[in-house]
């Protein structure tokens, strides 16, 4: 490839941008958080007009879960949920999102991740409610044995 996946062209636009704009078109989110890791001049480029923040993970090496940490130790003391998704998947439906946060309202249900044919998928979306659990889990694998404690709402999608 030569260079990273999320700035490779599609249709005349990087993936990431793609991506992005699907989170900024399911709206009604106060803020969009982008984390990048240290070298990230390419990537904010890429997001120039979109109107989100980028949070530096400083650590990237480290693998997916500190991107995941950092992401959350950056929300605004005001949010009521948090929305994480992989910047190449610049095919999400809109719609995924949108039931996604409609099965967070749910009662009793604090996380949900839609349910594609293979199985539970990304973006998955968080209540506030679970943010502390993040920092009693440090290890992404020890996040994942906490996943499976507690079981998703999975809207359906296409």
């Amino acid at each position: 490839m030569g260079r990273p996946k999320l700035l490779l062209d599609l249709r005349g636009k990087p993936v990431i941008r793609h991506t992005v704009e699907r989170l900024v078109a399911a709206a009604d989110m106060d803020e969009i958080l982008v984390v990048v890791g240290p070298e990230h001049a390419a990537l904010e480029r890429a997001l120039g007009g979109l109107g989100v923040r980028l949070v530096v993970n400083p650590a990237p090496e480290a693998g997916q879960g500190s991107s995941v940490s950092a992401g959350v130790q950056a929300l605004s003391a005001r949010a009521t949920a948090a929305l994480i998704a992989l910047g190449d998947q610049p095919g999400i439906a809109v719609e995924v999102i949108r039931k996604l946060r409609a099965a967070l309202e749910t009662p009793g249900k604090s996380i949900a991740a839609p349910r594609y044919t293979d199985g539970l998928g990304n973006p998955v979306i968080f209540a506030a409610a679970v943010f502390p659990s993040w920092r009693r889990f440090p290890v992404i694998g020890e996040r994942a044995r906490w996943w499976k404690e507690i079981p998703p709402a999975s809207p359906s999608s296409r």
